[in-house]
């Protein structure tokens, strides 16, 4: 059958000479690639196992790669060149556009022989396209003059970004000679024909015609023409959406005066709105600038209201607690408790610290002008502690000792119920001004700020 087949055809079997392959020249040399390229991949993969229908598989896509060559001469055609390959006259097909299996789902497919060839099908592509380039492209010394490149020729690009059997071609639209008249720089088009270029605007045009959103100037000004403050929102939140929503409005010139005008309407404060009118020579600046101090006054009016809430808070537990033991009989002492009581006559203070009779502390009935209690009473009897009406001095010689005295300051405030300003309140200093005379290791000396004053 087979030989019947060959007879029908006239095929003719031409073979080289025997352990002569130098006479094979083109045949031999892309023979000697593809095996060197082979040799190396397979080396390369020998720790996987290489099935029947991988290897198959593999080998094809190597079948393809080689045949989709470009042949020499390129193109005769330089306005539009095509690249003639084997593949060509193999398959009878112009084309040069190249299966591409990325958009199959792994679920199709074996997922790991399919990927293996993948990988093996890009390395021999790799190898391919460097080794048959260089093979093309004459590599000796510039002892001869040869002919220079010329406008209409057909060459091939080199490009790593192309997909595997893909050869980018240019067409020599200008050439650009140095000193020695020798072509060193070209101006290429890449593969587009006369009137692709065109072709490719219109299409763009198309694009933007039926698939880019039209704005609505109308809808865009009626939603700025809307829009108004709201109530926690700053003025520079509403300044900022009402740029945003202008920059679509084509006011032009008139951007920042109809802002300012926008402004002057959605403001949600009446006082503002009545500053704003009243101002003349109102500008955008300006107007942010009147909104701007009315929430910095606003702010810190809020804050003393809750200053005074809490303080009136404290006034009023204060007042329950004085009027919550009034309206009650209190009944005397008995003669025995009266006379229990004169017998234990001397006790501890908890005011002074000092031990004496009752109603003859030192403390009782002494205030100052603020906390109305005198608070060197409290601290008497305490090591390292100095007072001046309400500033409270804590000394000592090692950190150790400076710290028991301040612990002991600080239970005594807790028992008398004292409190102290934590903002006032300093910690472990070396050196402190007090009542215009400096304190530190080293002595007293007087301040001299007090001095200069």
């Amino acid at each position: 059958m087979l030989q019947s087949f060959i007879k029908e055809q006239k095929t003719v079997w031409k073979f080289n000479t025997p352990y002569s392959s130098h006479m094979g020249c083109l045949l031999e040399r892309l023979i000697g690639i593809a095996r060197r390229i082979l040799d190396s991949i397979l080396f390369e993969a020998r720790h996987q196992r290489l099935t029947h229908e991988v290897l198959c598989t593999f080998m094809a896509e190597t079948t393809a790669i080689m045949n989709a060559r470009p042949l020499v001469p390129i193109s005769s055609d330089p306005n539009s060149p095509s690249i003639l390959s084997p593949n060509t006259l193999l398959t009878q097909k112009v084309s040069d556009n190249i299966e591409d299996f990325s958009h199959l789902n792994m679920r199709d497919v074996y997922t790991n022989q399919w990927k293996f060839v993948q990988v093996l099908a890009d390395k021999f592509w790799t190898r391919w396209r460097q080794e048959y380039l260089q093979s093309l492209q004459t590599r000796r010394k510039w002892q001869h003059i040869k002919q220079n490149i010329q406008v209409g020729d057909v060459v091939l690009l080199k490009d790593y970004e192309l997909h595997r059997n893909n050869w980018l071609i240019g067409l020599v639209e200008r050439v650009f000679p140095g000193r020695d008249n020798l072509i060193r720089k070209v101006q290429l088009r890449v593969n587009f024909g006369e009137n692709e270029a065109d072709k490719l605007e219109v299409l763009l045009k198309k694009f933007e015609d039926y698939c880019i959103l039209k704005k609505n100037v109308t809808v865009i000004r009626h939603r700025f023409n809307t829009r108004v403050q709201n109530s926690s929102e700053s003025i520079d939140q509403y300044l900022t959406d009402l740029k945003l929503i202008a920059k679509n409005c084509e006011f032009e010139h008139l951007n920042d005066g109809l802002i300012r005008d926008r402004i002057v309407c959605g403001t949600n404060y009446s006082r503002v709105k009545e500053r704003l009118l009243r101002e003349d020579g109102l500008t955008l600046d300006k107007a942010v600038g009147i909104c701007r101090a009315h929430e910095e006054s606003r702010k810190q009016m809020k804050t003393l209201n809750e200053e005074e809430q809490v303080h009136a808070l404290r006034r009023k537990t204060q007042n329950q607690r004085t009027n919550r033991n009034e309206g009650y009989a209190k009944k005397g002492p008995s003669r025995r408790n009266h006379e229990k009581r004169e017998s234990n006559s001397s006790f501890s203070c908890g005011k002074c610290g000092t031990i004496h009779e009752r109603r003859n502390c030192s403390a009782y009935g002494k205030k100052c002008h603020k906390c109305k209690t005198r608070v060197s009473q409290f601290f008497k009897n305490l090591k390292g502690v100095e007072t001046d009406i309400d500033d409270i001095l804590v000394w000592g010689t090692t950190r150790k000792e400076h710290d028991d005295r301040l612990r002991s300051v600080l239970n005594r405030c807790q028992e008398v119920g004292l409190t102290l300003n934590t903002d006032k309140c300093r910690f472990r200093l070396k050196e402190v001004t007090y009542i215009g005379h400096t304190l530190s290791a080293d002595g007293v000396r007087p301040d001299q700020e007090k001095n200069t004053g």
